[in-house]
């Protein structure tokens, strides 16, 4: 299936087979009006395949799809690495959407968070590079690895690793600020 997709050219792929539902027609529409659209076999049946860009009109588009054709079985988002269904994919889609609304995506991204605790007392707060890694990662602290190792592990479990406004290497305490990534894709 992935060498349908061409994913030098989109940000996140939508499969999804045929379905008798009643959301199905409206999730087909939706699917041939995406940045990439075709049809694959899956079984007897079609399955359709629906590529968006990282814009923020696309994302958008791309979760309309998902609200449709999230409650079709098989269901499936995809990227060059990864496989998901469609409630993990529309956590971290609407996040994306919620970052690139604002003016610097940067100061939703990035959340200060409790000082762990192998962390000396009296140093300054710290800042997590991912909103969505909050709670994971200050309750399941270690400090046997990396702090970058450690943000990516936390990023894997909590379904964010794919997010293009993720960077593991971004966690510092707040005397010490570091600029959000100039690389990113104009989208706003």
């Amino acid at each position: 299936m992935r060498a349908l997709i061409p994913f030098s050219r989109v940000f996140i792929a939508v499969t999804f087979p045929h379905s008798k539902g009643e959301r199905y027609p409206s999730a087909l529409e939706l699917a041939r009006n995406a940045d990439f659209y075709r049809e694959g076999t899956l079984g007897a049946g079609p399955l359709h395949i629906a590529g968006f860009h990282f814009e923020r009109s696309a994302i958008l588009r791309a979760v309309a799809l998902l609200e449709y054709a999230g409650c079709i079985r098989g269901c499936m988002v995809l990227n060059p690495t990864s496989v998901w269904g469609p409630e993990r994919t529309l956590r971290v889609l609407r996040c994306i959407l919620t970052a690139l609304g604002c003016r610097n995506p940067a100061a939703y991204c990035r959340i200060p968070c409790e000082t762990p605790a192998n962390v000396p007392p009296g140093s300054a707060p710290s800042i997590l590079p991912c909103r969505l890694l909050d709670c994971y990662f200050i309750k399941n602290w270690h400090s046997t690895e990396p702090i970058p190792d450690q943000l990516q592990a936390a990023a894997v479990e909590s379904g964010c690793e794919w997010c293009p406004l993720f960077n593991s290497v971004e966690y510092y305490s707040t005397d010490r600020c570091l600029p959000f990534p100039q690389d990113l894709p104009a989208v706003l």
